[in-house]
């Protein structure tokens, strides 16, 4: 499959205006769209500064794309269809904004046929059109690991219980958070054991700070980790994790390229390269120990702007076992917040993250909130159509349950539980090792 990332198309001010019947120019958009983009000359004013563009370029069907344009006349509808040789879908019909531009984004329709189509934007009886490639849904990869972070576990097993009667089945992962310092900062044995003993594999996020004090914190410079001074507490965890001897994902450091904790790449006096010599000096204290079997999970937070980019805090395939993304849809939770889609929350970083690594990939933080839209709608959709068409590549889910900064948890309403349930039900979702 082509790479979506790197073919958006756009159409410019010297590109094709078209007036006319639509079903007359669908007949002829097909064999223009094979060769690229065509021009007719037509109706020109205003229309001549308008700017489309269409991203990704190249999807498939029931795929997500975003629509953009300026350079348009303010406050008036617009029209968008999708063409391709007599078939014409209604895309949508947005309002462009005072600044006479507009975004919208659209699901492409499944069932359409597969090849070139073009995507016509038209107002005031001028159209201008932008190509868009429609492939084949790719066939499903192997099955999927479901885990969880439930609020409370593994310490109170008994929220294991309650969270395996919501959704019917018990998790393949069971993750939990431990501070370098603080309370339960030291290893405890029996904690991997409760896991183990279930059926699950632990997923431990290690975390060098103190919580509560917010992303400066001198003590725990990333420097500091590789300068020794927190060998000895290194070496319990590393001689804890071995002679446990069962499967573990250690996921150091998480989201290392935002600044909201000590170990980010731009805080707290870091420097570049200071996450992966770190990242690399704790590994080497592993296999000292002899911590084999310990899988070290790389987890960026999902790309957002200023954020610190994937290659500069990825240690190399080399380094890591697995690579993981942490994302949520925060809807309307935040005034600064909006509803987004599932593949509209990873789309970008998964395209980025497939690219930079080979090892297999897992969303080790995934979850969304009620307010602004339709959870039950949004677990659905991700669990039916995107997770096994449109991101093959991810082999585990670990669902945030939790009422944090909103209600995170699978069963925040009846019918998010119930889809939740109903998602994970499928064979697809049955994978039941590493």
């Amino acid at each position: 499959m082509l790479d979506r990332g790197s073919n958006n198309q756009t159409v410019d001010a010297k590109a094709w205006s078209v007036v006319g019947d639509r079903r007359a120019f669908a007949r002829s958009v097909s064999s223009a769209a094979v060769g690229g983009v065509a021009a007719w000359r037509g109706h020109q004013a205003w229309a001549q500064s308008w700017r489309v563009t269409v991203s990704p370029g190249t999807v498939v069907p029931g795929d997500e794309v975003t629509i953009k344009g300026s350079g348009f006349q303010r406050e008036q509808r617009v029209r968008i269809d999708l063409v391709r040789s007599g078939e014409v879908h209604l895309l949508a019909r947005p309002r462009v904004r005072r600044s006479g531009k507009f975004a919208r984004r659209v699901i492409i329709p499944e069932g359409v046929s597969i090849g070139d189509w073009s995507v016509i934007v038209a107002a005031g009886g001028r159209e201008r059109a932008v190509p868009l490639e429609i492939e084949e849904a790719p066939p499903l990869a192997e099955p999927v690991m479901i885990g969880a972070y439930v609020a409370g576990a593994p310490y109170d097993e008994a929220k294991l219980d309650q969270f395996e009667a919501v959704i019917q089945r018990a998790p393949v992962i069971v993750s939990w958070y431990q501070a370098w310092e603080g309370s339960n900062a030291g290893f405890v044995s029996s904690l991997p054991r409760t896991v183990a003993d279930r059926g699950a594999v632990p997923m431990i996020t290690w975390e060098p700070w103190l919580p509560g004090r917010g992303s400066s914190q001198p003590e725990y410079r990333l420097a500091r980790i590789v300068e020794g001074a927190f060998d000895p507490y290194i070496e319990a965890w590393a001689t804890g994790l071995a002679d446990f001897r069962g499967p573990v994902l250690l996921r150091f450091g998480h989201e290392m390229n935002g600044d909201w904790y000590p170990w980010g790449a731009r805080v707290n006096g870091n420097r570049e390269g200071d996450f992966v010599a770190a990242w690399r000096y704790l590994r080497g204290r592993f296999a000292a120990a002899g911590a084999t079997n310990v899988r070290w999970v790389w987890s960026p937070n999902t790309l957002y702007g200023g954020a610190t980019p994937f290659a500069k805090v990825f240690p190399g395939d080399n380094e890591v076992d697995w690579v993981a993304l942490d994302g949520f849809n925060w809807g309307t939770s935040r005034s600064w917040t909006s509803w987004r889609s599932f593949a509209t929350v990873f789309g970008e970083s998964y395209r980025e993250i497939t690219e930079l690594s080979g090892r297999p990939l897992m969303l080790a933080e995934v979850a969304s909130t009620e307010g602004g839209g339709d959870k039950a709608g949004w677990i659905e959709e991700a669990f039916a159509t995107s997770l096994p068409r449109r991101f093959p590549r991810i082999r585990a889910v670990v669902w945030f349950h939790q009422d944090k900064e909103t209600d995170w948890r699978v069963n925040s309403s009846d019918s998010a539980s119930l889809a939740f349930a109903t998602g994970v039900s499928d064979p697809y979702y049955s994978a039941t090792i590493l």
